[in-house]
């Protein structure tokens, strides 16, 4: 009886640590979105497609304002 107690622990333990294990690889970098812009032959006729430039608050000393 002890045998059979000391499987299920061992099985159970394995379990768990297989489902850390899958757990844990969800949580990997995720990859970068796709690219919304477009590439031109000229800047002009390029469409950027970065995060939105940060600017100071308004009333923000040291501005070019």
């Amino acid at each position: 009886m002890q045998r059979y107690k000391l499987l299920a622990v061992t099985t159970f333990v394995g379990a768990l640590a297989l489902a850390a294990t899958a757990l844990a690889q969800t949580n990997l970098p995720q990859p970068d979105p796709p690219f919304k812009g477009k590439i031109s032959l000229t800047p002009a006729d390029s469409v950027k497609d970065f995060p939105k430039e940060m600017t100071a608050p308004e009333g923000a000393p040291n501005t070019d304002e």
